[in-house]
């Protein structure tokens, strides 16, 4: 059986740590199977909209397979026009798919208008990374999985390369605001245990950021350690060409690999960000993070069992991404093996 699994609608790289883990779980579980990477909606993974989507070649709609895999967040207001045409074909063509780690907005026309065309054209299974999205869409599938993110098995299934930086580090992510100067109080009594400490947020928040950081080697002198720890910052979103936006503070990372951040999170002694998947990815290599964003797609944090909100420095529960692995894997193979035990479907007929 050919699958197809959707590795390309990078938002930002922190997409890839998700897409990339589910392709190399296909892989893993089912090495009998013929298991390709899908191009996803180009205008997902580029932010297309207007009248140029007409210019674009949509490479996913001319790829064949018998099971399809879509991912991530993808439930949100533009999913029937981004994927819509495409899980209309298969399914008529006679073709399979599956929605897995999915989140999706709680608005309920949203919801309404993505499970009106799932009725009538339903995935055979769907997973969710969070159980907000669970109770949304539970009913719109054959079988429904109350899951986790598939970043979270970035360390089940990927080879990430070690890196050693020669010295202790953080990893400082910031998402649509300034880096925010961190600092631990009574600075001089702390053991250098980072999980000891108290870290504290000195936001900077600003209603022209946009406009503003394009000014932000004008603001002093960037914050370059937190006590002994070298602050490291990688930037997850690629689409911005200006070097003085990108490398504006001292060790700023950006690559193509979702691999090599994901070197950085495994070696890392904290993280602190306000993006999901750089906390998803460094809680996959059992290192803690410090979260303070206000989002609904920390849901995925809720769901193993940590609520990372306020002054707190957290990590996974022991043994809770073993059993989450185990259980996902097991699901997956019913999954899986139901359809090819089942054998080909019978195309629709054409009006």
């Amino acid at each position: 059986m050919k699958i197809l699994v959707e590795n390309s609608t990078w938002v930002n790289i922190g997409d890839g740590f998700y897409q990339y883990s589910l392709f190399h779980l296909f892989k893993t579980l089912f090495p009998h199977h013929d298991i390709q990477m899908l191009d996803g909606p180009i205008a997902r993974a580029f932010k297309l909209t207007g009248r140029l989507t007409k210019n674009a070649l949509n490479l996913m709609r001319f790829q064949q397979g018998d099971l399809y895999v879509f991912s991530g967040p993808i439930l949100g207001k533009n999913f029937v026009s981004a994927y819509g045409p495409t899980i209309e074909n298969l399914v008529n063509s006679g073709s399979q798919y599956l929605i897995l780690s999915a989140h999706a907005p709680s608005d309920p026309a949203i919801v309404d208008a993505n499970k009106r065309f799932l009725r009538s054209y339903p995935p055979v299974a769907f997973s969710s990374r969070d159980r907000e999205t669970y109770k949304l869409y539970a009913d719109i599938a054959q079988t429904a999985y109350d899951g986790i993110c598939g970043a979270f098995f970035a360390s089940k299934v990927l080879s990430v390369p070690e890196v050693n930086l020669g010295c202790k580090y953080i990893t400082l992510s910031t998402y649509n605001e300034f880096d925010p100067y961190l600092s631990v109080p009574c600075l001089p009594l702390w053991d250098g245990n980072i999980e000891t400490a108290t870290i504290h947020i000195a936001e900077r928040p600003s209603p022209y950021w946009r406009i503003a950081r394009h000014f932000e080697w004008l603001m002093g002198k960037p914050q370059q350690f937190l006590g002994d720890f070298l602050i490291i910052r990688p930037h997850h979103d690629l689409s911005y060409y200006w070097s003085h936006l990108n490398f504006v503070r001292p060790h700023s990372f950006l690559s193509y690999n979702p691999l090599s951040y994901l070197s950085l999170y495994q070696s890392t002694s904290l993280t602190i960000s306000n993006r999901v998947h750089a906390c998803v990815a460094t809680l996959s290599f059992g290192k803690p993070i410090f979260f303070w964003g206000q989002t609904e797609r920390a849901g995925v944090f809720e769901r193993v069992g940590l609520v990372p909100h306020g002054n707190q420095i957290v990590r996974l529960p022991r043994g809770i991404l073993d059993d989450e692995y185990s259980q996902f894997c097991h699901w997956l193979t019913s999954v899986v093996n139901s359809v090819w035990n089942a054998g080909p479907r019978v195309a629709a007929p054409v009006a």
